[in-house]
């Protein structure tokens, strides 16, 4: 069941209430503080937390959880966007077991809605990750790269920093950017781009801003410990010019 962006359906409420388990993930994307106390409360039991690992490699034992019991996963944003819980589905039909979806609202939907920007005018959506010692992925770039030349923009979606419990900087972003762009040789920030930032989406104090990427680094004081999403423009549409009314003037 999803969590979404800061609300849950009342079905889902309903369901997890009378449920024999209730699981929770939250290596997927950040809760707003007191979000599950409040979750908690409605039900009136505390969901045990599951990992990554738990949803992945131990999938099917979590699923075999269900046999003989009616077990709930609730899940940040939508359960079938952007995840791999649709493994459990897939390992469930085989095993016979029966499952319920209850869909919420996403990242994906918020992200390009809010943007003002064409749904239509998207390309493959990427991710960037922590670099470490052995993993350094770069394709993101290329990805973006491309989309630019199709005349498509980019949404883009953030690591998290799961020593330090946070998300991850537009600073950091844009060097582990920068550096990516450098190994691909992409020319991302010689055509120096507009990119919409957005700061905890779904939340009150959510915030958008329109950069150009060399000026992006520059805002990270703003910015600092907010949840955010990019997105890369490529032309703008006569029917998409509302996105201007986020551009930064000031950068102090």
């Amino acid at each position: 069941m999803g969590l979404g962006k800061g609300d849950i359906a009342e079905r889902a409420l309903e369901l997890a209430k009378h449920a024999d388990e209730v699981l929770v993930e939250k290596y997927s994307s950040f809760l707003e503080e007191g979000y599950m106390e409040w979750v908690e409360q409605k039900i009136g039991k505390k969901p045990k937390e599951v990992s990554r690992e738990d949803l992945e490699q131990s999938a099917e034992k979590t699923v075999e959880m269900a046999r003989e019991k009616e077990v709930v996963l609730l899940t940040p944003g939508d359960p079938l966007v952007a995840t791999t819980h649709k493994i459990l589905l897939d390992i469930a039909d085989k095993e016979g077991i029966k499952t319920k979806v209850v869909h919420a609202p996403s990242a994906f939907s918020a992200a390009i809605g809010e943007s003002r920007l064409s749904f239509y005018k998207f390309g493959p959506v990427v991710n960037i990750p922590y670099w470490q010692e052995h993993y350094k992925p770069t394709a993101f770039a290329k990805t973006i790269a491309r989309n630019l030349e199709l005349g498509l923009h980019s949404l883009v979606f953030l690591d998290i920093n799961r020593q330090e419990g946070r998300p991850m900087k537009i600073e950091e972003c844009v060097d582990i950017l920068g550096k990516a762009d450098a190994t691909e040789k992409t020319g991302l920030f010689k055509k120096d781009p507009y990119v919409l930032i957005e700061a905890n989406l779904g939340r009150d104090d959510q915030e958008l801003m329109l950069t150009k990427l060399g000026l992006a680094a520059q805002l990270g004081k703003r910015l600092e410990g907010k949840i955010l999403t990019l997105i890369f423009l490529s032309s703008i549409g006569v029917d998409e010019e509302g996105v201007k009314a986020f551009e930064v003037r000031d950068y102090q």
